[in-house]
């Protein structure tokens, strides 16, 4: 079965037509961010070009960064003008002869970090698990739980934003602030706005440098593996999972961080068998939401998720 998965990202949309049956992805494109308008321009792109016209028969899943309740985004930290939008509400208003074609029984809103984990799941290193944590590493750093072979979404169905955790208190730089302190998450350590912060406009121009054994940049990398570590191993002494999976833009990058990220985890981690947990690349990686997404909708998942 055909569906179309679409990935919301801070400045980037990512949709996919993927073929459940020869699981892969058959149709790929990549746009600008700019509001529910672009996901409903991406939808109809993907059902154009791919010939997929229909009466409601195209199961459709979209994967958002941020809190997702009923379709709609009920807080998206690092997206502004998100906050509030009912994206099945869009899809009507925006293009009523794209929403035509969707079969609304499997039309999914989710967050990415849990369409990326539901697709490892299913097709990736998460295969098979009872316990694993995956991680999207991009802008921010999203997360999903899976326990005893179910994915766990806490009391409010926000478990896993792993990124949002405070890594670091640092003196305020705002007047009139009540505190002396302000918190700084784990993503500002361990995402691409550390990279931002070390003045890199172009991560693709630093990642090639260390590549070619530039030594400025082959130690940011290593500053962002131990900072990364230190979240992971936060992780592991709290949850203690078989396997984390790290998907989303930075994993291609995993050969240049995972050695201080691993040497950080055996310093900090409590157990020594834990400290040696298995950490991997995603075999999906950034483009495991999209296809999360379109699982989901093709699975019709709702509610509980299950491996």
């Amino acid at each position: 079965m055909l569906s179309i998965g679409i990935d919301i990202g801070a400045s980037k949309i990512l949709g996919i037509v993927y073929d459940s049956r020869r699981k892969k992805i058959a149709r790929l494109h990549i746009a600008q961010t700019e509001g529910p308008r672009s996901a409903v321009a991406m939808a109809e792109k993907l059902i154009l070009e791919h010939r997929m016209t229909g009466k409601g028969n195209i199961p459709t899943g979209i994967a958002i960064a941020g809190v997702v309740k009923n379709n709609t985004v009920v807080r998206a930290a690092n997206m502004k003008g998100w906050n509030g939008i009912n994206l099945k509400a869009a899809f009507r208003h925006f293009d009523i002869s794209v929403f035509r074609h969707i079969d609304i029984s499997r039309f999914r809103v989710e967050n990415d970090a849990q369409c990326f984990g539901y697709a490892e799941s299913l097709i990736g290193y998460g295969k098979n698990k009872e316990s694993a944590v995956f991680l999207t590493l991009g802008s921010g750093i999203g997360g999903a739980i899976l326990l005893n072979g179910s994915f766990y979404r806490g009391a409010h169905g926000s478990a896993g934003e792993v990124g949002h955790t405070v890594a670091k208190f640092v003196p305020s730089k705002v007047e009139g602030r009540n505190s002396k302190f302000e918190t700084l998450e784990w993503e500002y350590l361990a995402a691409k706005r550390f990279f931002a912060a070390h003045g890199v406009d172009d991560p693709k121009e630093l990642e090639d440098k260390a590549r070619k054994g530039n030594k400025k940049a082959l130690n940011m990398y290593r500053e962002f593996g131990v900072n990364l570590g230190v979240g992971l191993a936060n992780i592991i002494n709290t949850l203690d999972p078989e396997i984390i999976i790290l998907g989303g833009g930075l994993a291609h990058t995993y050969d240049l961080f995972i050695a201080p990220a691993r040497q950080t985890i055996k310093r900090f981690v409590v157990n020594p068998a834990a400290s040696r947990t298995k950490i991997v690349k995603s075999k999906i990686a950034w483009q495991g939401a999209a296809i999360g997404a379109a699982l989901m909708a093709i699975n019709r998942v709702g509610g509980k998720l299950t491996a």
